[in-house]
């Protein structure tokens, strides 16, 4: 096959734009997905800070409720003096926050033995607490928050306890309320980091209490610790169901010994990829904001961005190999005209002329043919005049030498008849001798 310069360039150039496509392709995939996975990391961790914050502010405005309710004075003045007039104001009041406010799902009032004197919720009159941590908590005088099944209700919801003081210092009893989880669980659900992660809320060992992935409700990070089991056991959180963990045992590792917000990247054996783990502590409550991203959505991110980056320097280089050849076709024109004219010169036309419409070498090289046609043409001329007079000169020897020739045919033919004639004279002499000799 015949390749021609303007193939040759079009092929290099071609070849040239493929291996560069090439290696921008390869090098700009692995310098953006790890740049963008750097920063999804600080962005989930950022994400997961400010989400913290918005839960901290809930359960904050929560624990200052029931610390309202726990500083009354007529709380106090009940627990000195239990009168049926007393508890039966109290319950009203009570019954007025719930019933504005549907969030507060009981709000009732415990004395120092954890038995419950008030209750918004029936269910819980009369009931002993005592075992639970916020009653626990209350006796020292500590505000407690906590979540769990609620033996009584078999519901689950955030508990909010603060302790009831007189003057002396002393714990008359322990004022608790029982918030609804779509108070704290509606934050997490509609949040930033919900729309395209995995959000999970975990108590102080681990375990799920609630999550936009549902399936992994009441399950544990990691495998709980024989310790972990046992506390969970003996608070009897969950009314003994059995808890399950989802292998994120670096996750269960970071709640486990927290220290600070961390953000880490962990290979999921379950879903085989990638996933991007961040774990932050909302305040100094038992609560742990874990979110969970995984990578596979970064790559493709990364892939998109890669083909559209691709697609326009393809563009672009198309477009630059499209002025390059025009450029080089109108520069090389000139060989076209050479190529002719060296036919011309091949056929043995010297009389044309070559005109390239250029100032550069091509119009040197050009006025070198014009010369070399012109030194051919009288060259030829010259020539053809030698041919002609050495022509003349053959035709003339060639009629002298024809000339001779004849001459020489009658000088020979003549010499030969006279040695014929000798011949024949000595031959008759010698038959005179004999004739004499025999007579």
């Amino acid at each position: 096959m015949k390749y021609t310069i303007r193939k040759k360039i079009i092929i290099s150039l071609s070849l040239i734009s493929l291996l560069f496509c090439i290696i921008f392709s390869f090098s700009t995939y692995f310098y953006l997905n790890n740049v963008l996975i750097e920063q999804k990391i600080k962005s989930i961790g950022q994400l997961n800070i400010e989400q913290t914050h918005e839960s901290a502010q809930i359960f904050t405005n929560n624990e200052l409720f029931v610390k309202m309710l726990g500083t009354r004075t007529r709380v106090l003045e009940y627990l000195l003096n239990k009168t049926e007039a007393k508890r039966t104001e109290l319950l009203g009041i009570f019954s007025d926050y719930a019933s504005d406010d549907k969030k507060y799902l009981s709000i009732y009032l415990l004395d120092k033995e954890g038995n419950t004197l008030i209750s918004t919720d029936p269910r819980l009159s009369g009931q002993n607490y005592s075992f639970r941590d916020y009653f626990k908590k209350g006796l020292k005088g500590e505000h407690f928050v906590d979540h769990f099944l609620g033996k009584t209700t078999n519901e689950f919801g955030y508990y909010f306890s603060y302790p009831v003081i007189n003057k002396n210092k002393d714990v008359l009893g322990v004022m608790v309320v029982k918030v609804d989880v779509k108070e704290i669980n509606n934050s997490l659900m509609y949040s930033e980091a919900a729309k395209e992660s995995t959000v999970m809320l975990t108590d102080e060992n681990g375990v799920i209490i609630y999550s936009n992935k549902e399936k992994r409700f009441l399950k544990s990070l990691g495998e709980l610790s024989d310790i972990e089991k046992e506390k969970i056991s003996k608070t009897d959180k969950y009314l003994g169901k059995e808890i399950l963990p989802i292998q994120y045992t670096e996750a269960q590792e970071l709640v486990r010994n927290y220290k600070a917000p961390t953000t880490i990247k962990i290979y999921d054996e379950k879903e085989s990829e990638d996933e991007i783990i961040s774990v932050s502590r909302i305040n100094n409550l038992p609560f742990f904001l874990v979110t969970e991203i995984g990578i596979e959505s970064i790559t493709g991110t990364v892939i998109n961005i890669t083909i559209m980056l691709i697609v326009l320097i393809l563009i672009g280089l198309i477009a630059m190999i499209l002025i390059i050849f025009k450029t080089v076709t109108r520069i090389i024109s000139p060989l076209n005209k050479l190529k002719v004219f060296s036919k011309e010169i091949s056929d043995g036309n010297f009389n044309k002329k070559i005109d390239v419409g250029q100032n550069d070498e091509f119009s040197e090289l050009a006025g070198s043919f014009n010369i070399m046609a012109s030194k051919l043409a009288d060259l030829y001329n010259n020539l053809d005049n030698k041919v002609r007079e050495r022509t003349e000169e053959l035709s003339k020897k060639e009629i002298e030498l024809k000339n001779n020739l004849s001459e020489s045919e009658r000088t020979n033919k003549l010499m030969v008849g006279r040695e014929l004639e000798m011949i024949k004279l000595k031959k008759e002499i010698e038959e005179l001798k004999s004739s004499k000799k025999a007579l």
